[in-house]
């Protein structure tokens, strides 16, 4: 059994949860909800497909639905008009997508590494600057070899 803090909240699927729900409080910032302009319903049928394909990268996930996948291809059952089996594709797309990663090119990994970090800093430092949360302010430090390094 893990100690994380974030096992505690979620009783599965750990990160996708924090991921989701990281997600949704991106999308209740101003100025963020790309989708503001929906009705309800719309809105609701997108943040329950957003979530998902968010859980779907769980690889818990993956192989049971390869599973049904497979069955209703062998049974020649498989149909897009049923949106439970564009869940599934879903699902398995999301699941492809987020592996993908681990199949670049060392030195394309490393740069999207050094974006991503960049722009937390940069987030930070606005943050910071906005006076937001004065318990960041800790100067930029180098970027830990642990997180995207040849050296383990």
């Amino acid at each position: 059994m893990t100690r994380s803090p974030l096992a505690s909240i979620y009783s599965t699927s750990t990160m996708e949860n924090h991921h989701f729900n990281m997600t949704i409080n991106i999308l209740q910032q101003e100025h963020h909800n790309i989708f503001a302009k929906l009705n309800p319903d719309e809105y609701k049928q997108v943040l329950g497909n957003m979530k998902h394909c968010i859980l779907a990268t769980d690889l818990a996930l993956f192989f049971p639905n390869k599973a049904r996948l497979n069955t209703l291809i062998r049974e020649n059952a498989f149909s897009w008009d049923l949106p439970q089996h564009r869940l599934l594709g879903q699902a398995l797309a999301m699941t492809g997508a987020d592996l993908n990663s681990a199949t670049k090119l060392w030195e394309v990994q490393y740069r999207t590494a050094q974006i991503i970090y960049a722009e937390f800093h940069e987030q930070v430092t606005t943050m910071i600057t906005r006076r937001i949360d004065h318990r960041i302010d800790r100067p930029r430090s180098a970027q830990p070899k642990h997180v995207v390094s040849r050296e383990f």
